[in-house]
């Protein structure tokens, strides 16, 4: 059970800190992990 817990503390840890790199990342690489406003893409379109 204790080694549950500390798993359970050690993912919540890493979401956690994932969650928090948007802190330091400057908006301008973030707007370009993001896709396009429009919806379009940027591969050709299905036959």
């Amino acid at each position: 059970m204790n080694l549950a817990l500390w798993i359970t503390a050690g993912l919540l840890a890493v979401v956690c800190l994932a969650g928090s790199a948007k802190m330091f990342v400057p908006k301008e690489k973030m707007a370009a992990w993001a896709p396009p406003p429009d919806g379009s893409r940027t591969s050709a379109p299905l036959p």
